[in-house]
Order: C-alpha cells, then sequence, then structure tokens
C-alpha cells in the first residue's frame, strides 16, 4: 500500500510539472506572438507601441480603420486597438493596459455605437488574454465577466484548455516560429478582404425578427463620463466617432436613437467633438459592407480617408 501511495504521489508531481511546464512554455509563447488575434495585446504588454494617436472600440474600431491611411493623413504614427465583441468595459481595461505599458498618446478615436454601454455576458476572443491573468487589472476585469473559470486564475495550464490551435501557436512561438505579415494584420488592423455576405444579414434578421433594444447600463454611461474627463485633464485630445452600419439594419436596432443622444450628451458635457457618420452615404451601398455592421476592405478605406480628413481639421494638423 505504502509503495502504492508512493508511486500516485511521483505521478501527482509528475503530471503537475508537465503542466507547470507546458503552461510557461505556452504562456511566454504567446506574449511574443504577433498573429492576428495577439497582436495588440502583444504590442501593448510589450510597450513597443508608444503611438502618437490610438483607436480605441469594439470590432466596427478594428475593421474600420486602417493605420497605414491615418498616418499618410495626418503625418502621424496611430495604432489600432479595436478589440472584437467589447462593450466599454474591456475597452477601457485595453485603454488602462495600454497607459500602463506605453506613453501616453497625443490623441484618442474612440468609436462608439450601439453595444457600447451594454455589460458584456460573455469574454470575447478570451484566449488572447489567457497569458495575462497574473496582471492585476485583467484578473480583476475577467474575473467579473462569464470566461475563465475560477481555477484557470490559479492552477496550472487550465486556462488554455480547449484552445488547441493556440496551444500548439504558443509552443510554436516559444521556439521562435512566430511571424504575422503586414499583410495579414497591420498596426492592428486585419485588413478585411470580405465582400458582402447575405447570409450574415439573413442570420440576424431571423434571430431578431421585430428588432432589437440593446441594453443600456447606467453604471458604464458614468464611467465613460469619468473617462472622457481623465483623458481631458491629462491633456489628451479625444474624439468620440460613430461610424456607419448598412441602412437596411437600422430600423431592427430600436434604440439606437437614445443610445446615440446619450452619447452626444456625453461629448457636449465634457465639450469635445463627436463625429456623428451615422446617416453617411456610405450607408446606401452594400460594395462597402462585408455584413450589415462591419465594411469590407474598401469600405474601410473610404472611411478612414474620410474620418482621417475630418481629424486633420480638427487636430489643426493642417500644413
Amino acid at each position: 500500500m505504502r509503495k502504492f501511495l508512493k508511486h500516485i504521489l511521483i505521478l501527482i508531481l509528475f503530471t503537475v510539472g508537465i503542466l507547470i511546464l507546458g503552461d510557461i512554455c505556452v504562456t511566454i509563447g504567446l506574449r511574443k506572438s504577433n498573429a492576428r488575434l495577439f497582436q495588440s495585446i502583444t504590442g501593448i504588454f510589450s510597450g513597443n507601441i508608444n503611438a502618437d494617436l490610438i483607436i480605441v472600440g469594439n470590432s466596427r474600431a478594428r475593421r474600420h480603420i486602417d493605420p497605414k491611411i491615418v498616418d499618410s493623413v495626418l503625418s502621424l504614427n496611430s495604432y489600432n486597438l479595436g478589440q472584437n465583441g467589447t462593450g466599454f468595459t474591456i475597452q477601457k481595461m485595453i485603454y488602462d493596459l495600454y497607459r500602463k505599458h506605453n506613453e501616453k498618446p497625443k490623441y484618442i478615436v474612440h468609436i462608439v455605437g450601439n453595444g457600447i454601454f451594454e455589460k458584456e455576458d460573455g469574454l470575447s476572443e478570451r484566449i488572447k488574454f489567457a497569458p495575462y491573468l497574473d496582471d492585476s487589472l485583467v484578473r480583476a476585469t475577467t474575473m467579473n465577466i462569464k470566461g475563465f473559470d475560477k481555477l484557470d486564475y490559479y492552477l496550472p495550464f487550465l486556462r488554455y484548455s480547449g484552445f488547441p490551435s493556440e496551444i500548439r501557436h504558443g509552443v510554436a512561438s516559444f521556439c521562435g516560429f512566430n511571424s504575422a505579415s503586414n499583410e495579414e494584420i497591420y498596426k492592428g488592423f486585419p485588413s478585411p478582404q470580405l465582400a458582402w455576405n447575405d447570409v450574415i444579414f439573413e442570420k440576424f434578421k431571423n434571430e431578431f425578427p421585430d428588432g432589437t433594444s440593446l441594453p443600456i447600463s447606467n453604471e458604464l454611461v458614468t464611467s465613460m463620463d469619468v473617462y472622457l474627463k481623465e483623458c481631458k485633464r491629462e491633456g489628451i485630445q479625444i474624439v468620440l466617432v460613430h461610424p456607419p452600419i448598412y441602412y437596411e439594419a437600422q430600423p431592427y436596432f430600436h434604440n439606437d436613437a437614445l443610445i446615440l443622444k446619450l452619447l452626444k450628451g456625453l461629448a457636449e458635457k465634457n465639450d469635445i467633438l463627436f463625429l456623428d457618420y451615422s446617416a453617411d452615404s456610405m450607408s446606401y451601398s452594400k460594395e462597402n459592407y462585408a455584413d450589415h455592421v462591419h465594411m469590407n476592405k474598401s469600405g474601410a478605406e473610404i472611411f478612414t480617408k474620410k474620418l482621417s480628413q475630418d481629424l486633420k481639421i480638427h487636430f489643426s494638423l493642417t500644413p
């Protein structure tokens, strides 16, 4: 019996050791990754971004604003920190992490719209946060959002369970095999190539035949107000930008007008610019969109040029 228990103990210690080594290997590898999903997070924590202008927001920030165009029009160094499937809670965390590890930006372009004041009921693309669960801000924020189990924060390797591709990528990156070309992603911008997809819009209409009203958290409205005040106090020029969506989708978002009113109210209260493109002519052409709320490559190019010219005037960057 004693010999049996000894063997069990050795097996347990061996297993724990393997899990610890695996956790260290994958974590170090993913923290070095420049792949599409990880590039902006890696850049933030490495402290190597230090942009003059940062773009903050959800997938409509990430997929609509091309830093290459922004840089060429404004003669600045910009970076896209947009994160798919996020509301203000995660967007603010991303901004705070950026400020913690990088120099203060001169300008912030915060992309806003429906969903900005909705409390996240799930952590979108949670695997990209897994290597940083030991960070106090990441831990405190993600613990309050459905995504990671409690044990993921304390036991080795569990946080990577269910993500075999990312585990392989982490190991490869750890071993020095880590690359992502600028054609795949450039300064956080994934350069979308997709044409209009009827399936996505039809699925949305079938799921919400009578439309939908996205939740509004008063707590998040207040949090955004505090954030805007902080930026102003620090001398950062921040602009709120409401991009267009495909016109046929607009009637399905019943409380967009209320959300827009709240956003404009916050901008007016804090004396900052609000650029509203919700009624822009771009809304009326499918050629600009991959689906009802996301632009394709050509749409992103047109919108980024239009936005950049408006920012150039507002920031007094004209020659």
